[in-house]
This record gives structure tokens, C-alpha cells and sequence, in this order.
């Protein structure tokens, strides 16, 4: 299945449920106001994945202009030259080619044999349709990439509780069956440092059958019925009321 196929195909996403779990008024807010321009982390999340995962495909699947960042994600086509044009519609520049190359050279060779890569998944879970699209799956553990600041395990165990990475892995469990996980962390800034994070089916296991679930939280979000249709209790709000004393947040 392509990533258009998936994109089109019927289901909840795993980002939808964290950001459910992050703060249920924004997320609701921004079902019924949807942006017509994708973030540009994803299209920078999207090239690095396919610069390692896929670089036959990265060579071919954008239009390259020769010249610095654009910061928009939209060419100036002005004084650029294109390289590459035919049958594509997403934009990157010669520097950020050789950016996300270094990228995959820096991170582990990926094996020959005994590796799947864009694998799609789908599944019913409390009623409601989920899917997920995992970047690989290698001899059966499932790996997901992701870009950060900072691989160091004492900066990066922050990035994982505070963007429910390990919610986002139970629900990939349940959705594929799979029951190993492994983060490949790559910093965005040279050189590129990386480290790799095991999640095992233990570590998944309060996510899965303890007090806040998966399919507690997906039994939520069902009752919701159509969530494109789903509405706030209220308006999202702008405050969350009295000020925060620093020295009581930890």
C-alpha cells in the first residue's frame, strides 16, 4: 500500500490519540478547523524517513531547486534553477538533500534480509477504526525514527513521556501485533548523533491493561462518534486559570 493509499484509507492515527491525550480542547479545536498545510517538521520527518528507509525513492519523489532552506516549504521560484520537476509536487532545495542524506548515513545500515519497510496496519478497537504505518520492521521488532535535539538517554527519556511516545507504541501493538519496539533517535543538527531505545512487551503493559489504557482512551474517543464532527465542552480555553508556582511543578 502507498502513503497516499494510507493517508486516504479510513482510521484513527496514533498522533490523534496523543494529541486527544495532550489536551482534548486543542485537539477538538483543530478537528473542526483543519489546516490545509501539513507542519513542516512532517515534511521534514517525511524526508528523513524516506532519505533512509526508502533512498531510491527520495531521489526521485521531490523537486529540487538548487539553493539555501525554504523556510515556507514553498519555492521562490525566482533565480532558482529546478533539477527535477516531472510528476512531483513536493519541494526541497540541494542543501536540504544533502542534509537528510547525511542524516541516513549517519544513522545504523539497515540488513538486506528480514526487513519490511512502510508497512501498513489496520484494526477495530472499541468500535472505533485505527491504523498505523510503521517504518520497519526488522526480524520481527517493529523500529520507528524519530528527529530530536537531543539522543542522549538522560534528555531523550523526556521527549518519550512528554510526547506520549510510549501511548503512541501501545496503540502500534494493538493496531500491527507487534510486540517489540525500537526508537531509532537521530539528532537534527550535525553530526547527527543517534542512539537506539528497546521498548519491550513489558514495558508496554501498563499502556496496554493498566489504569489509562488504549482501549479505555479509544473508548472515549468513540463516543465521540464521528470525531471530525466532534465538538469541545466549551470553547477551547485561552488560560488555565491562577498562575503556576515554578517551584510546585515537580
Amino acid at each position: 500500500m502507498t502513503e497516499q493509499e494510507y493517508n486516504k484509507a479510513i482510521g484513527l492515527r496514533s498522533s490523534s490519540l496523543k494529541a486527544y491525550i495532550s489536551n482534548p480542547d486543542k485537539h477538538a479545536y483543530e478537528l473542526n478547523n483543519p489546516s490545509d498545510k501539513e507542519p513542516l517538521h512532517f515534511k521534514e520527518g517525511t524526508a528523513t524517513h524516506m532519505a533512509y528507509y526508502e533512498p531510491e525513492r527520495f531521489k526521485t519523489n521531490y523537486h529540487i531547486y538548487e539553493g539555501n532552506t525554504i523556510a515556507s516549504g514553498e519555492p521562490d521560484a525566482k533565480g532558482r534553477k529546478v533539477l527535477q520537476t516531472e510528476g512531483i509536487t513536493e519541494y526541497l532545495t540541494t542543501v536540504q538533500v544533502q542534509k537528510y542524506n547525511d542524516i541516513a548515513q549517519s544513522l545504523p545500515k539497515l540488513p538486506k534480509d528480514d526487513i519490511v519497510v512502510e508497512q501498513s496496519y489496520f484494526k477495530e478497537i472499541e468500535g472505533v477504526p485505527c491504523k498505523c504505518r510503521v517504518d520497519a520492521v526488522i526480524n520481527g521488532i517493529g523500529q520507528d525514527l524519530k528527529t530530536t535535539q537531543n539522543a542522549q538517554p538522560n534528555k531523550f527519556k523526556w521527549s518519550i513521556r512528554d510526547l506520549n511516545y510510549m501511548y503512541q507504541f501501545a496503540f502500534y501493538s494493538l493496531v500491527s501485533g507487534i510486540e517489540t519496539w525500537e526508537i531509532l533517535a537521530v539528532e537534527k543538527t550535525p553530526p547527527y548523533i543517534n542512539h537506539r531505545y528497546l521498548i519491550t512487551k513489558e514495558d508496554l503493559e501498563p499502556y496496554i491493561n493498566g489504569s489509562d489504557t488504549i482501549q479505555g482512551l479509544l473508548g472515549e474517543y468513540g463516543l465521540i462518534k464521528e470525531y471530525a464532527n466532534w465538538e469541545a465542552n466549551g470553547m477551547p480555553k485561552q488560560g488555565y486559570g491562577e498562575p503556576s508556582k515554578i517551584s510546585e511543578l515537580w
